[in-house]
């Protein structure tokens, strides 16, 4: 995959969400009475949660993608902050000769065999949306140079909205 395909790939990924988004703020604006609205409302945050959450598991995917296929352009990529994201301060603070060894060689991997073995799965689906999962992904495991503090207020006011509506519903 080159640079051109990461892009198309991406700015379809956010299109037909923009769509949807869009569409259903549409009906909830336009919503017949305020019952409606107020249902309309609900969906629509929901849904909203739903696609930043996906979005930014599904993007991550494909910069990912994007890197393992561009060794020169993951070329500054620090295959050591996976191993410090995954493993934790329990690795590093365990002391042991064996979990020294495998940080001070992670850094020596082949980019093609890192990416290989890079638990995407374990990384993207065990995740939910909220600010300490885009700031995770950004500095962590994209390694990319990205204002995610601009996006906090989002973050955590859609995040609180989508809990309160699951627990509400949840206790009706």
């Amino acid at each position: 995959m080159d640079i051109l395909q990461l892009q198309k790939n991406l700015d379809e990924l956010a299109a037909w969400r923009k769509r949807e988004l869009f569409q259903a703020n549409s009906l909830a604006v336009g919503a017949a009475n305020e019952e409606a609205r107020r249902y309309l409302c609900r969906a629509w945050v929901l849904m909203l949660y739903a696609h930043c959450d996906n979005f930014l598991k599904e993007s991550s995917k494909q910069y990912i993608c994007f890197l393992k296929s561009n060794h020169s352009d993951s070329a500054l990529y620090k295959p050591e902050l996976i191993w410090l994201a995954m493993k934790g301060k329990e690795a590093l603070t365990d002391g042991s000769e064996e979990t020294y060894k495998i940080y001070t060689s992670f850094g020596k991997i082949n980019p093609q065999v890192f990416f290989d073995i890079l638990p995407i799965k374990e990384i993207f689906d065990k995740r939910s949306f909220k600010y300490k999962s885009l700031r995770f992904v950004c500095d962590w495991i994209l390694q990319i140079d990205f204002n995610h503090q601009e996006l906090s207020g989002f973050c955590n006011a859609i995040k609180e909205k989508r809990d309160s509506l699951i627990k509400n519903a949840a206790s009706i």
